[in-house]
């Protein structure tokens, strides 16, 4: 049995900012900094066999201060995978997020992803349509997702003699990975936020979620 131990990045200046951050990256911002540190102090008796980032920095820094203050670092193999990236959202990366989902929805109220699915459109059908606008049409659209989730979770496996796994992840990924193997016992409705904790196990190889975008 594995249990994963995923936790989402601190807060970037581009969170902070309301700006859509897929693979563009931004340093964190010092109270980002200071609540992966407090999530830091309560992992830090958790013996990680395997600490996993994807290999953008805001992630490799989040999971560098959860190493530094956990007693059992030195024994900690630790990689850095493009497989657990945020979400790709090609032309839309980088730019500010109220007029994006302003556009995507044609309505000037409809600003955030939240206020987007209480209006009745689910993630997928969000996905698919900055997909479709995207001049590129390079942004990923929930299959893709899933697929590149799968792998993930498929080369994770390959590991033998791993029992806890630390691994840093994205809003949206993190979301996505919980929708995938929830069997109905958490609330997934929101991103979970900043420096969270989602636990995962995977048990003769199913995954399945145990709790959901925990603060610590």
């Amino acid at each position: 049995m594995k249990t994963i131990y995923l936790v989402r990045h601190g807060q970037t200046y581009l969170n902070y900012f309301y700006r859509i951050q897929g693979w563009t990256d931004a340093p964190l911002t010092k109270s980002g900094k200071e609540a992966v540190s407090y999530t830091a102090d309560k992992l830090k008796n958790i013996k990680f066999d395997m600490a996993i980032s994807s290999d953008l920095k805001r992630a490799v820094d989040s999971r560098n201060i959860i190493l530094s203050r956990n007693r059992f670092a030195k024994d900690t193999k630790t990689i850095e995978s493009p497989l657990f990236r945020e979400e790709f959202f090609g032309y839309w990366d980088g730019l500010d997020g109220k007029e994006v989902l302003r556009k995507i929805s044609g309505n000037e109220k409809l600003d955030t992803f939240k206020k987007l699915v209480e209006h009745g459109m689910t993630m997928a059908e969000i996905r698919q349509k900055l997909k479709k606008m995207d001049p590129s049409h390079l942004c990923e659209n929930e299959k893709e997702m899933r697929q590149r989730i799968y792998k993930a979770f498929s080369w994770l496996q390959e590991y033998d003699n791993i029992d806890n796994v630390l691994l840093i992840g994205h809003g949206f990924l993190t979301q996505l990975i919980a929708q995938m193997f929830n069997k109905g016992t958490c609330n997934i409705d929101e991103i979970p936020g900043n420096s969270t904790l989602t636990t995962l196990k995977i048990i003769n190889g199913q995954v399945q979620l145990v709790s959901y975008g925990e603060k610590l």
